[in-house]
């Protein structure tokens, strides 16, 4: 390889890492409240999603001109379109019924296609030296976030909290940072033994965030990692059947939940079940409950977030529903939502870490939110990227150092 082309190389390859860089800064402003989030610009954070994007397809239509472009990863990345693509037609189809429309249906879309994008980008143009660089640089970032936002952006308001899982209470507790946390804390599990330091570091932050589904997750990882060959052992049960299985349990649990959230179910929940659905949901099934007593009807993909938001005499202004499973079912449908579960385990297929990554990852979407956290979903997607095709991104390591 000639110097000449050795330069052009490393500056595209440069270019592209700062528009990732850009985008991990962005979110982290976010992740440490120094930004509120629900205050923030749309149109900024569009430009944010769409920048790694940009740049990454003008640099891989570079690579397609000298004839050097690879296709990794586009079996996964069709995947990702077809989600897009589903979930925007079934929004126009509702909207169109209905005669409204959510503001935020495109902008939700592409934050579930962007880390198919993203990933697509990073491994046909870096390195594995380079996905390691951006990763440790995303665990610094998130670490930084986490302690602005815990300990300046909040303050002594929170420090009062006892230690409870049952409630998902800690004094060290942190929604903004904990998909993030867990993401990061997932790559380097995986490459425990070239990353022992950051695995530490990476693990913790998940536990302090104290996410009750992720934090378990982040301590089964862990021993699944250093009790298990993870590439030989249990992969064999990773199968089509077992893929299928667990998406219609998530389909099941989903569908459930929402009708035990129900107000003319709650009742029977507590006496048949003795299960309190709104101090197990934090009191998110209060927002649940408002869409049904308000003859919430769907308008697509964003359109409970719109309704909480702009129905007269809200007192939702500024919040989600946050449970995200259920957003999907209420918004979309059932056949949508088994979709897009399936999707998810289909990336996983043979690899059990990657399955069990998967779990934990719609666990949260169940309990909780983090659909639109596509900064953690990227990271999620390189690590599976990396299981899949670690062989051939392999003869990348140390190059062009």
């Amino acid at each position: 390889m000639n110097s000449k082309h050795m330069v052009l190389k490393i500056k595209q390859k440069s270019i592209l890492m700062f528009t990732f860089l850009a985008t991990l800064f962005f979110n982290a402003l976010g992740w440490s409240k120094i930004v509120d989030a629900t205050t923030v610009s749309k149109v900024s954070v569009y430009i944010f999603v769409l920048l790694p994007m940009v740049i990454g397809i003008l640099l891989l239509a570079i690579q397609m001109v000298r004839g050097t472009l690879r296709l990794f990863y586009f079996k996964e990345l069709l995947v990702g379109i077809a989600l897009f693509a589903l979930f925007i037609g079934v929004s126009l189809i509702k909207s169109y019924q209905t005669g409204k429309f959510a503001v935020g249906t495109f902008g939700e879309a592409a934050r579930i296609v962007a880390p198919f994008i993203y990933t697509f980008i990073v491994v046909n143009i870096l390195s594995l030296e380079d996905i390691d660089k951006l990763m440790i640089l995303t665990l610094y970032v998130a670490w930084v976030a986490y302690l602005i936002n815990q300990f300046i952006i909040t303050g002594a308001s929170q420090r009062t909290a006892s230690i409870s899982f049952i409630d998902s209470s800690s004094p060290f507790e942190n929604s903004e940072v904990a998909a993030i946390a867990f993401a990061v804390a997932c790559y380097f599990i995986y490459f425990l033994k070239r990353h022992p330091i950051y695995c530490f570091w990476s693990i913790l932050l998940s536990i302090a965030c104290f996410k009750r589904v992720l934090m378990l997750f982040t301590i089964v990882l862990f021993l699944y990692s250093v009790k298990l060959n993870k590439t030989k052992r249990l992969n064999r049960l990773v199968k089509w059947p077992l893929l299928l299985v667990t998406s219609a349990i998530f389909l099941a649990v989903t569908v459930f939940y929402l009708y035990i959230m129900e107000p003319q179910n709650l009742a029977w929940t507590w006496e048949k079940l003795h299960f309190d659905v709104d101090s197990f949901s934090m009191y998110r099934s209060y927002r649940v409950q408002y869409l049904l007593q308000h003859n919430y009807v769907s308008y697509g993909l964003s359109s409970s977030t719109s309704f909480l938001n702009t129905n007269p005499g809200s007192w939702y202004t500024n919040h989600t529903l946050e449970l995200d499973l259920i957003k999907i079912l209420i918004e979309l449908g059932e056949m949508p939502l088994i979709i897009f579960v399936l999707a998810y385990y289909s990336l996983a297929y043979e690899s059990m870490y990657a399955y069990l990554v998967t779990t934990a990852f719609l666990g949260n979407l169940l309990m909780a939110s983090g659909l639109n956290e596509y900064y953690a979903w990227f990271v999620m997607l390189v690590t599976f990227a990396l299981i899949r095709h670690n062989n051939v991104i392999d003869e990348n390591y140390g190059e062009d150092k």
